[in-house]
């Protein structure tokens, strides 16, 4: 998507893509209940300009799932960027969780689709509903992967991971973010980017 161009646009271009065609009813349907909604820098992603709880639909930029324990310590437990859907209400906190946040990482814009309206299309819709689940499915299959790398504990790992899943984080966020997703210091971080370079060297 360009910064220029409409999210529900790129929603429904997204959409066809994946070989799900809508009738025009229905979309007109579909996209007279959602929200283009656009995030500033490091602000969070919520619900607040709707009436309604809602997911989003990300259609540019880059959002992190970002908790603050109750001892100050910040992890960013995996970003998502065009193409994903993420939550786009307060979440939830525990004994241990000062603080959790949807994030934008960087500005983001999207379309809001009220959460009993996204629910109904997921288990019933037989177009953007498929899309829905095809989306979900996806999203499973990169969340595993994402806990696979984070479980081995090892910097070069989730970094590699970056580099060969979301090499747009590498480009556009500031090291201090990355750090958090790798879960050391902004030290820590430029310490290993320079053993990295030495090593390819």
């Amino acid at each position: 998507m360009t910064n220029d161009e409409n999210p529900l646009l790129a929603l429904l271009r997204d959409i066809e893509m994946a070989d799900v065609r809508p009738s025009r009813s229905e979309w007109e349907d579909f996209s007279a209940i959602c929200t283009t909604a656009s995030y500033g820098k490091n602000t969070e992603i919520d619900d607040q300009q709707v009436a309604k709880p809602s997911v989003l639909y990300i259609t540019s930029g880059i959002c992190a799932d970002r908790i603050v324990t109750r001892d100050g310590h910040v992890i960013i437990g995996r970003f998502f960027q065009p193409g994903d859907f993420c939550a786009a209400t307060k979440l939830s906190t525990d004994e241990h969780t000062a603080e959790h946040t949807m994030l934008a990482a960087t500005q983001v814009k999207g379309v809001l689709v009220p959460m009993d309206r996204w629910i109904r299309e997921f288990f019933d819709g037989r177009t953007i509903g498929k899309f829905a689940r095809i989306k979900m499915f996806e999203a499973h299959n990169f969340d595993i992967d994402v806990m696979r790398v984070k479980t081995i504990n090892r910097t070069h790992a989730s970094y590699d991971f970056l580099m060969e899943r979301q090499s747009d984080v590498l480009k556009l966020l500031p090291q201090r973010v990355i750090a958090e997703f790798l879960g050391i210091t902004p030290e820590g971080f430029s310490r290993f980017l320079k053993m990295r370079s030495s090593v390819e060297i």
